[in-house]
């Protein structure tokens, strides 16, 4: 049986989320689906499988920046 077109693309996809982790380190899934241009729900998706299949690990969100952290006041 050949592969459905929406397994040919699910399968790029998935590819090249792989690869974006791979070259760029930790990425946000925000900025997953703008580099790779896919849809965030697309790109929630694979995340989930890959999380599932232990390919990939999620970090904890960062700790908030203070509202007054920056240069010194003068």
């Amino acid at each position: 049986m050949a592969s459905q077109p929406h397994d040919t693309s699910r399968h790029d996809n998935t590819l090249a989320v792989i690869r974006t982790l791979r070259e760029q380190g930790p990425v946000a899934r925000v900025d997953l689906g703008i580099l790779n241009g896919i849809s965030s729900a697309t790109v929630t998706s694979i995340s989930a499988e890959l999380l599932q299949q232990g390919l990939i690990t999620e970090l904890p969100p960062a700790p908030p920046v203070p509202a007054d952290a920056g240069a010194p006041r003068r």
